[in-house]
């Protein structure tokens, strides 16, 4: 009948041991929140193989791993956890080519769950480690599996675009944007071409020519399949956060026309109040695509806020992990939602792999603050890179550490971009 004290219970966080090979660190309180947070929840999905939460289903869903896997390369020692993953994912494929949404599975997950944006998992694990390392043989571990898969793919397809599993899963709970989630048919053709395209450079690693062109012809009409449905001048499907922004992020639109859409991005932000309206799809598609097209500020303005729903909301309720949901319902220690913490170290730290293993680097830090600073660093095949730096008023001081034989590019605020030599070197710079 006495209720015991806290002290009285010990919690062990238990989970696969991966090294820490990179960081990230800043002065700016909910940022800074965001990354030790979805660190935690990272790791404590991660018992063998990657799973969407700790305490419920515990299963190894291929969306959440393929979301989070941008920064998990940068961040940790990936390589044995995602041969085991991809081993999984191919175990479990059908002689059909499809694959479930869960590996490893007792059956479960094949026609509900699954879909282009959660299949990827296949393409997007080994070729993220690639960019990231430089080491292809994951990708070509899988060029088996994934030319079954696009096999499998092509029966769905419907005027050149698919359409099946998932849509822009579990949409910002602010109902005022319902009626602009993204349409299931384009952000599963995004998904498509992606794969495609990953698809026609393993072709080409394994020095398969014809096959190479083929993926590339076929990636080709599937882009152009969703820009004759889907994009008509900067109009995208219903002009929603998702649909602008997808198009953008997957490299479906070019030039003027993409770079109307991203202003129109940016309007569409400024009229939602710059509250986001998208699921994890389209919250991966939103960030990295402003940045993309020059609009860290608008980006970092949907981060920091602090009502509902936001990442600072979960922070101000006291939360330590992640959230599957904006509202607090369903699990609270999930990662799907953990793609802003890439965002953070290429555009707010701004260490940018601009080439495949850092052969071309950008430094490109955003000052969210008269006085901010923030740094970050990762082991790269040649050694350690790292980017540290400080703004106070109009003077930028940084700390660059660069591998042997590698150079960067540094880009500040209204300075001519600055060629970085390799080794240890210090600047400061009047803004």
């Amino acid at each position: 009948e006495n209720e015991p004290p806290m002290s009285a219970l010990t919690a062990y966080f238990v989970h696969t041991d991966l090294s820490f090979k990179g960081d990230f660190k800043c002065d700016h309180t909910l940022l800074q929140w965001i990354y030790d947070a979805g660190v935690r929840s990272f790791l404590s999905n991660v018992h063998g193989f990657i799973e969407d939460c700790p305490h419920r289903e515990k299963n190894g869903w291929t969306g959440d791993s393929a979301i989070s896997c941008d920064y998990a390369v940068y961040l940790f020692e990936i390589e044995k956890l995602y041969k085991k993953c991809l081993n999984d994912l191919m175990d479990v494929q059908r002689a059909n080519g499809q694959l479930p949404a869960i590996a490893p599975t007792s059956g479960w997950g094949y026609n509900w769950g699954c879909g282009p944006a959660w299949d990827c998992a296949l393409f997007f694990l080994p070729y993220t480690y690639y960019v990231e390392t430089g080491d292809n043989r994951m990708l070509l571990q899988v060029y088996s599996a994934g030319k079954k898969y696009l096999e499998y793919a092509k029966y769905h397809r419907n005027n050149g675009l698919v359409c099946y599993g998932l849509a822009d899963w579990l949409f910002t709970d602010a109902g005022r944007f319902l009626h602009t989630r993204m349409a299931n048919e384009l952000s599963d053709s995004c998904y498509y071409y992606k794969m495609q395209k990953i698809m026609a450079l393993i072709a080409k690693m394994k020095g398969k020519a014809a096959q190479a062109e083929k993926y590339e012809r076929e990636a080709e009409e599937t882009r152009q399949a969703i820009l004759d449905k889907y994009v008509d001048g900067d109009s995208v499907d219903n002009n929603g956060q998702g649909a602008l922004a997808i198009v953008l992020y997957f490299d479906i639109v070019r030039g003027e026309q993409a770079q109307k859409i991203a202003a129109k991005l940016v309007a569409k932000l400024k009229e939602d109040n710059y509250v986001f309206g998208v699921g994890i799809l389209g919250m991966k598609a939103l960030l990295n695509a402003l940045s993309a097209y020059g609009y860290t500020d608008v980006a970092f303005r949907t981060i920091d806020r602090y009502d509902f729903p936001s990442y600072g909301d979960w922070m101000k309720q006291g939360a330590t992990t992640l959230w599957e949901a904006f509202n607090g319902g369903s699990s609270r220690n999930h990662h799907m939602y953990a793609d802003v913490l890439h965002w953070m170290i290429r555009n707010v730290a701004g260490l940018q792999n601009k080439g495949i293993a850092y052969n071309e680097v950008l430094l490109k830090p955003y000052f969210y603050a008269e006085n901010c600073a923030c740094q970050t660093q990762t082991q790269t095949p040649k050694g350690e890179i790292a980017f540290q730096w400080k703004k106070e008023a109009n003077i930028f001081r940084a700390e660059i550490r660069l591998p042997k034989d590698t150079k960067a590019t540094l880009i500040l605020p209204n300075q001519p971009p600055m060629e970085i030599a390799s080794g240890q070197v210090v600047k400061e710079i009047s803004l």
